[in-house]
């Protein structure tokens, strides 16, 4: 289970930073100009990914197997109730950002209620250090591609990809470190597939 945990944080992580770093570029290059407002909502959204897969992990690897299906759905209730709700006070002052907090909120609701029932069960500190680890990782990343950004111009398919890999690169180089320095499980795993 902590393997999982670092592979799902570490890809979650990467992707969520990595939109918040390429995100600016990479939209209007996709979706054409007229989209470039939405850049503002896809960010935030990207977070997203790591709440998710972080409540997917403890769902799949210790709920389910425990037979403790209610915890899911009292974890999923919450977050569509938080979701309503915050969607109702805040759509109308906010239009889409509002709906984008909503989700925000009631995805983190989700591994939180998750985390309230299962607190004396698993080693949330640790998962939970982990995570702020690999986001550490992931605000060095997109501050090295926002430095790469002022050094080429214009924004292009070749500037981007100048981008994802300076990223890609930066971001695996931090977590080789981080797994060595930390003997993290990723790095047996890694040597048993070179075998």
């Amino acid at each position: 289970m902590l393997l999982s945990m670092h592979l799902i944080l570490c890809m979650t992580a990467g992707m969520a930073f990595g939109l918040l770093s390429v995100a600016d570029t990479f939209i209007p290059l996709f979706y054409g100009p007229d989209f470039v407002g939405s850049v503002r909502l896809i960010i935030p959204l990207g977070f997203t990914l790591i709440m998710i897969g972080f409540a997917n992990v403890i769902r799949t690897q210790w709920i389910l197997p425990h037979s403790a299906d209610h915890i899911v759905v009292r974890s999923v209730v919450a977050g569509a109730v938080i979701n309503l709700l915050l969607n109702i006070l805040l759509i109308p002052r906010l239009g889409a950002m509002g709906a984008v907090i909503g989700t925000l909120f009631a995805e983190l609701t989700v591994p939180v209620v998750q985390g309230i029932h299962l607190r004396h069960a698993l080693p949330y500190p640790v998962y939970l250090r982990i995570l702020s680890v690999y986001m550490t990782i992931g605000f060095i990343m997109t501050f090295a591609v926002r430095s790469v950004t002022h050094l080429l111009a214009p924004a292009g398919w070749w500037t981007l990809a100048v981008y994802c890999g300076t990223g890609f690169a930066i971001y695996m180089l931090l977590c080789l470190v981080y797994w060595r320095l930390s003997h993290a499980p990723v790095l047996r795993l890694l040597r048993l597939a070179k075998h």
